[in-house]
């Protein structure tokens, strides 16, 4: 695997949740990353919360100075609450499920071009499929707010979003992919309806994670750029007839309103 320096070998993968971001590597890594985190010889926990974007621009600092490479990126942030501000000023669970991803990503961008066969995974859900991708009002500012449907939203929108960063960024792999519905307890807080029907049918933790594992570790010319992948195998982004594809100037607004939420400039964000 690539590494650090030729004696010591590392394989990087830093994995976003709602509220931490945690970087595991095969090596003990420098004192800028294990300051603030608990470390062993095989794995590093930085805790970042996502509903600070000053915390995600800390932690993608000090990943960029680490000198550390990064394999794998992985996005499994999921966030479904009824409506409340971050302490950024920004809709919480469009915070966590988009903007903070998407300044992180950006940020690690020349982390990932300067490793071999780097890849970002964004976990997505099959519940994009009901939605058409959507950039007016994204933080839900009417009335109605529905933190099922603002989740559903999201997970279309880190779907054009990975198209985009495909389409920008040839040597880094970008896909997407729904893990099935798992039980885990955002389903059973957000949705008990849902997982009360369906509790018998759910996946458990193991399984909803064996497509990420699979996306990060097999051969590139085996997976799709941009795909969306779903029981290790290719799926659908569109319903027959459910009208939600979107066209490029549709994602270029959306592109337009994740630079200004970030709160980055075009300067620092392209």
């Amino acid at each position: 695997s690539p590494s650090t320096s030729p004696s010591t070998p590392s394989t990087t993968a830093t994995t976003t949740s709602a509220t931490t971001t945690s970087t595991t590597t095969t090596s003990i890594t420098p004192s800028s990353i294990t300051s603030s985190s608990i470390t062993s010889s095989s794995c590093t926990l930085h805790v970042v919360k996502l509903g600070s974007l000053a915390e995600v621009r800390a932690f993608a600092a000090e990943y960029r100075q680490s000198g550390l490479p990064l394999h794998v990126l992985i996005h499994n942030a999921g966030c479904m609450q009824p409506r409340a501000l971050s302490q950024d000023g920004i809709e919480a669970n469009l915070q966590v499920n988009l903007i903070a991803p998407f300044l992180l990503t950006e940020l690690l961008v020349p982390v990932l071009e300067r490793t071999d066969d780097a890849r970002v995974i964004m976990v997505s859900s099959g519940g994009m499929l009901t939605e058409r991708l959507l950039v007016n009002d994204l933080q839900w500012e009417q009335a109605g707010f529905d933190a099922t449907r603002q989740y559903a939203r999201n997970k279309r929108q880190q779907i054009a979003l990975t198209e985009r960063w495909s389409e920008l960024h040839d040597g880094i792999l970008f896909v997407s992919m729904h893990p099935g519905w798992v039980d885990t307890a955002a389903v059973r807080d957000s949705m008990p309806d849902f997982h009360r029907r369906m509790q018998h049918r759910l996946r458990d933790a193991d399984q909803g994670a064996d497509t990420v594992v699979w996306l990060s570790a097999v051969p590139r010319q085996h997976l799709q750029p941009a795909g969306f992948y779903l029981d290790r195998a290719p799926a659908a982004k569109h319903l027959f007839m459910a009208g939600t594809t979107h066209s490029p100037p549709l994602v270029d607004r959306l592109w337009s309103e994740c630079v200004r939420l970030s709160g980055g400039g075009e300067e620092e964000i392209e």
